[in-house]
């Protein structure tokens, strides 16, 4: 019982990490990321295409 208690607190816990990723992906200000993308910054790059995408789930894109 206390292992299953456990194993249900760390998933919270998971998704709350999760979330919060989430979060921070979407909200991050688009004006600098352009720029950072523009001085090659692939992860810039990589946050605005999932900002032009969002119901795409992150599994499905290509890393480059």
């Amino acid at each position: 019982m206390l292992i299953i208690i456990l194993l249900i607190l760390l998933l919270m816990v998971l998704n709350g990490l999760f979330a919060g990723a989430e979060m921070a992906l979407m909200t991050a200000k688009r004006a600098r990321l352009l720029q950072m993308a523009e001085e090659g910054n692939k992860r810039a790059q990589q946050i605005i295409n999932v900002q032009e995408e969002p119901g795409r789930p992150l599994a499905d894109r290509k890393a480059h």
